[in-house]
């Protein structure tokens, strides 16, 4: 029996800062700078169990369990960039929930 863990921390995605009104006098259009989100740190974990099964002679069954976000943490992806807009800074998608495979495979 196996078991294997691996867990991922990374800070927030930057996002790009977009506007359509002209912040100073000159005659480029403006581009304000990219941005962090603040105080995020991405989860990323998994968690696998495998077993091995004999089977028949010279076959061996291998059944696998596999979890993704065991914490079923909230990972955001996409922030609102547009200074216009009444949610500017705040996220607008996030990764996938907790997710679990099993598995079964027989080698020969």
């Amino acid at each position: 029996m196996q078991l294997a863990a691996i867990a991922t921390y990374r800070s927030a995605l930057p996002y790009s800062v977009s506007t359509s009104f002209q912040l100073d006098a000159d005659p480029f259009a403006d581009r304000p700078s990219a941005r962090l989100a603040p105080w995020v740190i991405r989860q990323e974990h998994r968690c696998a169990l495998e077993q091995d099964f004999p089977v028949r002679r010279p076959s061996i069954g291998h059944g696998l369990l596999e979890m993704f976000n065991v914490f079923n943490v909230d990972n955001w992806l996409r922030y609102q960039g547009s200074l216009q807009s009444a949610q500017f800074g705040l996220a607008l998608t996030e990764g996938p929930k907790r997710r679990q495979q099993l598995g079964f495979r027989l080698d020969f």
